[in-house]
């Protein structure tokens, strides 16, 4: 099962924003964070499998890869919470 968790906000051109996505196992959620706040938790069963590299900022499918517009400026990637 793949889930989706998409942010519900509009992000202001020219400002810095920290996003965070989380895979809660124990709760079987995964979650989006935008600005410390959660915007978005949905029901995951299981982690997604990929099959491919990790891309930041761009999104990719079978058929298309579309990159977004702005930087990121200091992405990060972690498997264990950050305290």
């Amino acid at each position: 099962m793949c889930s989706t968790a998409d942010s519900t906000s509009a992000l202001a051109l020219g400002s810095w924003a920290h996003l965070a996505g989380v895979y809660d196992q124990g709760a079987g959620q995964l979650k989006i964070y935008v600005n410390g706040a959660l915007e978005r938790s949905v029901a995951a069963t299981a982690p997604r499998t990929a099959t491919g590299p990790l891309t930041i900022g761009a999104a990719s499918g079978p058929a298309t890869r579309r990159m977004r517009r702005g930087t990121a400026a200091s992405p990060t990637c972690r498997t264990t919470p950050r305290r």
